[in-house]
């Protein structure tokens, strides 16, 4: 609960950041609590589920939490569209 806690207090800091600063610190603490949530992910899941339920919830976190790192392929997409949605020539 800690982790959640601190993420969600460190949000509305980012939210409330006067300068680029305070985000910058913001942001840091926010990821501190993310660790903190993420860690305990995966213990969590193996004490919840048992047998085939468990490997498919296994499979369905590993899904959802792969895509956090960005590839080139996402970065290739990103740099061909502008922030209107209008393709760049």
């Amino acid at each position: 609960m800690g982790g959640i806690a601190l993420f969600t207090l460190s949000s509305r800091a980012c939210g409330l950041a006067p300068n680029a600063v305070s985000l910058d610190i913001a942001r840091c603490v926010q990821g501190m609590g993310a660790a903190f949530v993420l860690a305990n992910a995966m213990p969590l899941i193996a004490q919840v589920y048992d047998g085939q339920a468990r490997n498919m919830a296994i499979a369905v976190w590993g899904t959802h939490s792969g895509p956090a790192v960005p590839s080139p392929r996402s970065s290739a997409v990103s740099s061909w569209t502008s922030p209107s949605g209008a393709t760049s020539s």
